[in-house]
């Protein structure tokens, strides 16, 4: 019994003293089946492309009898192809969709503040932060910047995490003068 990794021929030899000897040989096929990958990571409301080669014949636990699918899973999901190959040996992989939360950007509360003094802005709902307009802000790209803004000032945040679509949401500070003496 053999069960080669990868397509092998084997050959025997047979000998005898009155007829000499033959050389039979066979080539056992092995089909290796592979998913484009083996995880692959969406943002909620996505889609992703699966797909998977080393077969003629392919059938998806998504009852789908193509290479490629599309899929749409709203958690995490492990689908299972079964790829057939033109001698009829089978193989199996599987891949693995998870699924990111869609970005929901908070620019934090309104605040106000005096000329001169400042307030600290907190935003949340991803890993990466742009704010605009930049001009009062002690830092462009920081959840928690420090505003000084000399007049009231709208503040929006763009909010990023993976390949997420962006999302936005602003704040207003409001500036008062200060009294006059």
């Amino acid at each position: 019994f053999v069960s080669p990794a990868t397509t092998t021929t084997y050959s025997v030899i047979v000998s005898d003293s009155l007829c000499g000897s033959d050389t039979a040989s066979i080539t056992i096929p092995v089909t290796i089946i592979t998913a484009s990958i083996a995880c692959q990571n969406i943002c909620q409301g996505s889609s992703a492309v699966i797909s998977a080669s080393g077969g003629n014949n392919y059938s998806w636990s998504t009852g789908a009898v193509t290479s490629s699918v599309t899929v749409n899973p709203s958690s995490a999901t492990t689908y299972t192809v079964i790829a057939t190959n033109a001698n009829g040996c089978t193989g199996i992989d599987t891949v693995t969709v998870f699924v990111t939360a869609s970005i929901i950007a908070n620019a934090g509360l309104d605040g106000t503040i005096c000329t001169g003094d400042s307030v600290s802005l907190n935003a949340s709902g991803g890993t990466g932060y742009s704010w605009i307009p930049s001009l009062g802000l002690s830092s462009s790209n920081s959840a928690t910047p420090s505003a000084s803004p000399s007049a009231t000032t709208n503040y929006t945040v763009i909010v990023t995490s993976g390949s997420c679509t962006p999302a936005s949401d602003s704040v207003t500070v409001v500036v008062n003068p200060n009294p006059t003496a």
